[in-house]
């Protein structure tokens, strides 16, 4: 970037740093030889245009995680028999920061501040992400569960900042420290969940057996401090899928049951009959909506063809109708966008008709999909660059059709339009995997952006790891925890919040320094840590602190006040961490000095 124009095509042809910044496009080839770029107006106008390729990208990941990711962890958390929280520090969390392991791996990261983007990661998914949560869907913390969550985010920063520090570099062994960190962490939440339910079969036990006592004051006391405890380890124990049409005739219904019901003591009775019936209603209403639709008289292809192009169809036409203007846009723009995720990824979700069966475009996906999924993970590994794009490559991807052509033959004889069959299921797999493959190629594709808009920009590495590339990779989380929220859950989402950046900052470094043989040289912590890293570990301390200080203040309550001092304490981030970049502040961190040999 220091040279003339005239140069930088042969530069970014030869030099063989340029190739780390490469992943499905030469974006500098792209702009220096094809595009022939020979002013600083014309390299502006070029890095716009890749702007909006980064803005297509985040379309993407907002697409395939509300629509096809959020629906797979659901039905995961329930066969798993997971409770919201458990689904959300696990699940969830591991879903939103495995893009950035994978990305963490590519050579766009080999000498990267790992720290500062980890740290400011965090920073960004906790107040952007949990802001946003709190701000939208306000609801009640579990206390204990966020407490201990916050103290091990502290210290597996503190670890992470001592390993990088003390010694200089970073070895192996130090690597498996910060995994079994995380590890430890798991078996803790799991442990955690088991001694809840074993607390849950005990008080049903000792409910039981004060039911079979004479009623006295105190046994009417006890026996409602005992069902207050268990609604309440109930109310977390199991992971429901929501359906606002099904939840509000429910609560109708449960409002017209607790009218007609004077005494407390009955009022207690049946707020304890609900609970233990919660899970049988849940099964109910997800088997009801698989079969909505079948009649045994019907055709076993009854509209099949209508039904597979109505399912193409880009744009639902009775959301057209209700939109506005700019909801319309939207619809425009993301609507190719929706179309190849259409075509390529199987949708299974218990809130819809049928869970999400088309059968003629289900039997097509049988065959295509599999494809994709060999042909990009393969250019993944090899990334055969040719002019100034990857190529992919279908000569082994097409093998697959040797299996998959006489499976959907075989799926197209046997099964029904107006009901998915039994083995539905297991298209969850295919889903899961194309719609994660799709996310991480997005991630890496837009790593490598910032890092081309931040050297077009003049901004230094640390800056853009700091800020650009920690909003870029929040981006995923935010949309991921919104879209849950949304949904009714609200717990699941905040526990992914906090277990997300845990993740990131012990499995997600971790990992990569185990691997890089750059962070095991004497020296290498300069560049693991980074030059704004000093600020970002301030300002996460800070973060930390804050955050249990509202929790506790508000009782557990998370308010929208407490969103709205998130988006502040995130812009005064940005705002510190801009000044320091542009000389107008010192930054916290001390000048470094180096001895002369």
């Amino acid at each position: 970037m220091q040279v003339d124009f005239k140069q930088r095509c042969l530069l970014s042809r030869k030099i063989k740093n340029c190739q780390r910044i490469i992943h499905f496009f030469d974006y500098f080839g792209l702009m220096y030889c094809n595009f022939n770029v020979q002013t600083k107006t014309n390299e502006i106008g070029i890095v716009c245009i890749f702007i909006m390729i980064a803005i297509a990208l985040m379309l993407t990941l907002v697409h395939i995680l509300g629509k096809y990711f959020g629906a797979v962890l659901k039905i995961m958390s329930v066969k798993l028999h997971m409770n919201e929280y458990v689904a959300g520090a696990t699940l969830l969390s591991f879903a939103n920061a495995i893009p950035d392991l994978v990305v963490n791996l590519m050579p766009v990261r080999e000498e990267a501040p790992l720290f500062t983007i980890a740290i400011s990661n965090a920073l960004a998914v906790i107040l952007l992400s949990g802001g946003i949560v709190c701000f939208l869907r306000p609801f009640k913390i579990n206390g204990h569960c966020a407490m201990r969550d916050l103290l091990f985010l502290m210290l597996a920063c503190e670890i992470m900042a001592f390993i990088v520090i003390s010694g200089k570099r970073t070895t192996q062994i130090e690597a498996i420290l910060l995994v079994l960190l995380y590890i430890f962490y798991f078996v803790i939440i799991i442990v955690d969940l088991k001694l809840a339910r074993l607390t849950i079969k005990s008080l049903k036990k000792q409910i039981n057996e004060l039911h079979k006592n004479t009623s006295t004051p105190y046994r009417t006391r006890l026996l409602h401090e005992k069902e207050l405890l268990l609604n309440k380890l109930e109310k977390d124990n199991i992971l429901l899928i929501q359906s606002d049409s099904v939840s509000v005739g429910l609560y109708n219904m449960q409002r017209r049951a607790s009218s007609d019901f004077k005494q407390k003591g009955e009022r207690r009775a049946m707020n304890s009959t609900e609970g233990r019936m919660k899970p049988l209603m849940h099964m109910l209403k997800i088997k009801a909506l698989r079969n909505i639709l079948h009649n045994p008289s019907n055709p076993r292809n009854l509209f099949l063809c209508s039904e597979f192009w109505q399912t193409l169809l880009p744009i639902d036409m009775q959301d057209w109708k209700l939109a506005g203007c700019c909801k319309r846009l939207y619809l425009m723009v993301t609507s190719p966008i929706v179309l190849l995720c259409t075509i390529f990824i199987p949708i299974i979700d218990y809130q819809q008709p049928k869970h999400g069966w088309s059968k003629l475009l289900n039997c097509l996906q049988i065959i295509i999909t599999p494809i994709l999924l060999i042909a990009l993970t393969e250019e993944l590994f090899t990334l055969d660059i040719k002019d100034w794009h990857v190529t992919l490559g279908f000569r082994h991807a097409t093998w697959s059709m040797f299996l998959t052509v006489p499976l959907a033959i075989i799926v197209l004889f046997q099964t029904r339009t107006d009901r998915p069959p039994r083995y539905h299921l297991l298209f969850l797999s295919l889903t899961a995997m194309t719609a994660m493959l799709i996310i991480i190629t997005c991630a890496i594709e837009l790593e490598v952006l910032c890092c081309i808009i931040g050297l077009v920009l003049n901004l230094t590495e640390n800056f853009v790891a700091s800020c650009v590339r920690s909003l870029a990779a929040a981006v995923a989380d935010l949309i991921m925890n919104v879209e849950v929220a949304m949904q009714g859950y609200e717990r699941m989402a905040f526990a992914a919040v906090l277990a997300g950046p845990l993740f990131s900052i012990t499995v997600c470094i971790g990992i990569p320094c185990y691997f890089n043989k750059f962070a095991q040289l004497r020296g290498s912590s300069y560049w693991i840590y980074g030059r704004h890293a000093t600020n970002s570990h301030i300002f996460f301390a800070l973060m930390i602190f804050t955050t249990m200080v509202w929790t506790l203040t508000f009782n557990f309550s998370a308010r929208r006040s407490a969103g709205i001092f998130s988006f502040i304490m995130f812009i005064l981030f940005l705002l510190y961490a801009a000044l320091a970049e542009w000389n107008c502040v010192h930054d916290l961190s001390y000048d470094r000095f180096f001895e002369p040999q």
